[in-house]
């Protein structure tokens, strides 16, 4: 019996001494890791001030329009913010429209998936926009407030061209010129 009863008295200890280390270790914070900072050559030529010229087609009507977007490295360098402004004519051909917008761009750890969360004038809620971005551009799809969207962005020889696919089928291409 006086085995046994030291055998308890060990278990005790021993476990009461696990607690106590588990106690001690639940208290530290856990270790932090910064994201590392973006290194995409297509998101490094973007940084600056872009000057824009759109067409779109709503509803059968043809509109132009003419704006800017400045793209800045944010964030500690993990994110891409960019601003963007532009004038349409308004829904009824006459007046203006102006269209305002901010998107935060992060990549993933692996430098394939971008995934953009895109805030405007026109909508209550941001649209969350992912897709793979290479050394030439990117495709992002997401759900905005009619349904699925797609952007694409791409280098050209004068610059960018954008081209956004809304639910609808209807098609906003955009050029970007360096602004100068």
């Amino acid at each position: 019996m006086h085995i046994s009863k030291t055998w308890f008295a060990s278990l005790a200890v021993c476990l009461a001494a696990a607690g106590v280390v588990a106690a001690e270790d639940s208290t530290k914070s856990p270790a932090h890791t910064p994201q590392k900072k973006i290194e995409s050559a297509f998101l490094n030529d973007l940084v600056g001030t872009w000057t824009t010229e759109s067409t779109s087609n709503h509803g059968g009507v043809p509109f132009k329009g003419k704006g800017k977007t400045t793209c800045a490295r944010g964030i500690g360098d993990t994110a891409l913010l960019q601003t963007y402004e532009t004038e349409l004519p308004g829904p009824d051909g006459g007046g203006k429209l102006a269209f305002y917008g901010h998107g935060v761009s992060k990549v993933s750890d692996d430098g394939r998936t971008l995934n953009v969360w895109w805030f405007c004038n026109m909508t209550s809620e941001p649209m969350k926009l992912s897709g793979p971005l290479t050394d030439d551009g990117f495709t992002i799809t997401g759900e905005g407030p009619e349904g699925k969207m797609t952007i694409e962005l791409k280098k050209t020889p004068e610059g960018l061209a954008f081209r956004g696919t809304d639910p609808k089928g209807e098609v906003m291409s955009e050029t970007y010129t360096r602004a100068r």
